[in-house]
């Protein structure tokens, strides 16, 4: 009875253990209905390319919060798509200047980069001017930060750049920390395109 006592108790005590180790292990979530929710939806729903529904998504994550700096840069890049390309400046100057810390800062450029590849000619002729820029002022804050190399490689991309798009997509890799599968995506269609040109 006692050696059965005793295995149950280890066998408690392991499972309690696990429990804690699983549940410091495990990211916390957003809450439902908080503006990190909404603004989560609306980038996936962007992703999708539905437009419409993930500008209601940010829309509610100003209104529950109107300082959420990601919720501003989700509605620049959304007014980008549509071609409202004055909103979508002010929206994404308003996420930069909402920022909490350096890494929505850096946020908010990477999608002022965004933002200008997705317009480019239709922005301006020296769209392309303007990103690096962008780049640059991320680079200040934070060098290491994947997503401004990341859509820097995209922009460099869309102009014909591809040397410099490949250095920016190899950049993400050697830093390692997030869109790297994103680039390894770019950089492979990168060096399919590049076959196809004339020498």
């Amino acid at each position: 009875m006692k050696r059965m006592i005793k295995t149950g108790m280890v066998a408690m005590l392991a499972g309690i253990s696990l429990l804690a180790c699983t549940s410091r292990m495990a990211a916390p979530k957003p809450r439902l209905g908080s503006p990190v929710h909404h603004a989560e939806n609306g980038f996936i729903l962007l992703d999708m390319e539905k437009i419409d529904a993930a500008f209601r998504e940010f829309k509610m994550a100003t209104e529950i919060d109107p300082g959420y700096s990601a919720a501003y840069l989700g509605m620049g890049l959304v007014h980008a798509f549509r071609g409202e390309y004055a909103k979508g400046r002010i929206a994404l100057e308003t996420a930069y200047l909402n920022a909490a810390d350096r890494n929505q800062q850096v946020a908010a450029l990477a999608g002022l980069i965004r933002f200008y590849t997705i317009g480019n000619m239709r922005i301006k002729s020296e769209w392309l001017s303007e990103a690096e820029q962008a780049f640059q002022r991320a680079q200040t804050l934070d060098p290491e930060a994947p997503a401004p190399h990341f859509y820097m490689g995209v922009a460099y991309k869309k102009a014909g750049r591809y040397d410099a798009a490949e250095k920016a997509f190899i950049r993400v890799f050697e830093i390692g920390k997030g869109f790297v599968e994103a680039a390894d995506r770019e950089y492979t269609a990168l060096q399919r395109l590049k076959v196809t040109l004339p020498r």
